[in-house]
């Protein structure tokens, strides 16, 4: 196996631009920085992102808890990681500030600083972009970190772009959790039993059975499996696909499973048909 060329340079940065790094946006968007790049921090998401559709470069655990917050948030409508900041911008910010700019120790090359996400919203009818830093809070009594924070709280500034961090105390771990366990089923995937329709008329039997149960899910779920002699665990699928699409509603700021009962459900929506909440 080669080994994976990890210097930085003027070639591999317009190599890199040419290969419209940073640019693009929605499924056509391509990280500054990939898994491959720095291989022993990388890590890629869990199947293809629910508001982008293509998969999603991360570098630490906790980039990939806020990812799937993200994820859930109905506003959010386009994710972009490891976006980079204008080098000229940075650069001139930290001649300012006296802080000595990032470059590579052989080539002397300056190195572009990148953001974690840069999100974009929608909410009535507009459009805004908002910019975030993920780090885990021991990592703030760290003066170079400091610093670093500050040249690319700066930058956003500049930019008239809200800018955050986010440190692992401000993350919702359950969320993040619950959105774990559903993220590879926002897709329904057909098996050899069941077609997609097959699927998706198994999901509305499975909340016709939900609504009237007094049973664990798990319970609801097995006896759907034996109803429409399936493998085993096709309906927990199911189940997990409408959670993740909001058919049905749970609170998920409580660690979700199978397990629990079906009346934890707190909305079920039928398609073309009705609507059941919970207490309304």
């Amino acid at each position: 196996m080669s080994k994976r060329d990890l210097r930085w340079n003027e070639a591999k940065y317009k190599r890199w631009i040419k290969e419209k790094r940073g640019q693009g946006s929605g499924a056509d968007y391509i990280p500054f920085l990939k898994i491959q790049d720095l291989p022993s921090l990388g890590r890629v998401s869990r199947g293809p992102g629910w508001k982008t559709n293509r998969l999603h470069h991360l570098f630490s655990d906790l980039e990939t808890h806020f990812l799937y917050c993200l994820e859930w948030s109905d506003h959010v409508i386009d994710i972009r990681e490891q976006f980079p900041m204008d080098i000229e911008l940075t650069m001139r910010i930290a001649g300012k500030l006296g802080i000595d700019y990032p470059c590579d120790k052989t080539s002397g090359a300056p190195y572009v600083l990148t953001t974690d996400f840069l999100v974009t919203y929608l909410e009535n009818r507009r459009e805004s972009m908002v910019a975030y830093q993920v780090k885990p809070a021991s990592k703030l009594e760290d003066p170079a970190v400091l610093q670093r924070l500050e040249v690319e709280r700066r930058h956003w500034k500049e930019k008239e772009i809200p800018w955050f961090l986010v440190t692992d105390r401000d993350i919702p771990k359950v969320i993040a959790q619950n959105v774990e366990w559903i993220h590879e089923h926002y897709w329904l995937t057909a098996t050899e039993e069941m077609s997609i329709n097959d699927l998706l008329e198994m999901g509305e039997r499975l909340k016709e059975k939900l609504s009237k149960s007094h049973d664990s899910i798990n319970v609801v779920t097995n006896d759907l499996d034996r109803e429409f002699n399936v493998t085993n665990g096709t309906s927990n699928k199911v189940f997990s696909y409408l959670l993740a699409r909001k058919e049905i509603s749970m609170d998920m700021n409580t660690k979700i499973h199978l397990g629990l009962p079906a009346s934890a459900i707190t909305h079920i929506y039928f398609r073309e048909r009705r609507t059941i909440t919970w207490g309304a």
